[in-house]
């Protein structure tokens, strides 16, 4: 199923492994959380921001924990195999408005879905 918006936190160990931790959003209340982000995206390739205010990680999270888990690649080049991935199968909310200003930044900023190709997705 896809999601109007879908956050990623990317995590590298000291040897190199990739996880990535996925949270879903759909529109319902504004976020006061993603609004720092957005707020922060910087409007050209290439240009560095900071969030203005101190940012909790824990507030874009899903109430409720409970997700799939899965061994994947990144999404965006050059695509690497062997992620861990866990995508919480509750979602966060964000305002219409505040997808908005993410879509007018960032058009078509999605990998389309892939096939399982034979990966086992374990429901926790």
């Amino acid at each position: 199923k896809r999601y109007p918006l879908e956050a990623h936190f990317v995590h590298r160990s000291l040897t190199g492994d990739l996880a990535v931790v996925s949270v879903l959003f759909e529109i319902g209340q504004k976020n006061l959380e993603i609004e720092k982000v957005i707020e922060a995206l910087p409007l050209a390739t290439g240009e560095k921001k900071q969030v203005g205010e101190r940012l909790d990680p824990q507030s874009l999270m899903p109430k409720t924990r409970t997700h799939y888990q899965y061994s994947g690649s990144l999404t965006t080049p050059p695509c690497s195999e062997g992620v861990l991935w866990t995508v919480f199968n509750t979602s966060n909310y964000l305002s219409k408005e505040q997808l908005g200003k993410f879509q007018e930044m960032y058009s078509g900023n999605f990998r389309p879905l892939q096939p399982l190709n034979g990966r086992k997705v374990i429901n926790y």
